[in-house]
């Protein structure tokens, strides 16, 4: 499952996950979490990000920092979603960042530049 899903969502045989890494996909359903990703995959379509709007009122009750870490190519969650996200979330734009040549499993894809700019985030809080 997992080698089909990274398959479909842009990681193909480039990138090989350790043991650890790939347990930690599967810990969940494993665990009894398995119902609220059925819900998520099996809910994930258009209709999801067209019904994005009717959250804006509880997206602008959030009171915190958010930062948008995002693959340019990413077939699941595209660019489009981004400027509703930085309006309700008053996302500052120097805390967008778009990788536009990586997909979707991004933290497999560039794990290195990832926490630097988490780190750089959490300095500032």
């Amino acid at each position: 499952v997992l080698e089909m899903t990274f398959n479909n969502l842009g990681l193909g045989g480039q990138y090989s996950l350790t043991e650890a890494e790939c347990h930690g996909y599967v810990k969940p359903m494993r665990e009894g979490s398995d119902q609220a990703l059925y819900s998520f995959f099996t809910g994930f379509d258009e209709a999801l990000f067209a019904n994005l709007e009717d959250n804006r009122d509880v997206l602008k009750q959030f009171d915190g920092r958010a930062l948008v870490i995002w693959g340019g190519k990413d077939k699941v969650l595209t660019t489009g979603q981004i400027p509703f996200l930085q309006e309700h979330l008053r996302i500052p734009k120097h805390d967008i960042h778009i990788f536009p040549e990586n997909n979707h499993f991004i933290m497999e894809e560039i794990p290195k530049k990832i926490p630097a700019l988490i780190k750089v985030l959490s300095a500032i809080e």
